[in-house]
């Protein structure tokens, strides 16, 4: 995967552009699950900003799930 990302992050158009913004995978540790590697010069527009608690139910999902401890 990233033989792969580097290739795509260095490839350009006429003008030296990127002509990536990034990649979509899926995940090898689960089914269904994809992974995102958004590279550097994406451009990209902050939405929104939320705090995440640490008993959030998708943090604490994600961390047992890969016997994550939270601090």
């Amino acid at each position: 995967t990233r033989c792969i990302a580097e290739y795509l992050y260095s490839m350009t158009d006429g003008d030296g552009q990127p002509l990536w913004n990034g990649i979509r995978y899926m995940s090898r540790h689960g089914e269904g699950r994809e992974c995102w590697a958004v590279f550097d010069h994406a451009p990209l527009k902050e939405l929104e900003r939320v705090s995440i608690e640490r008993s959030n139910p998708e943090l604490l999902k994600v961390a047992t799930l890969y016997g994550l401890s939270i601090h």
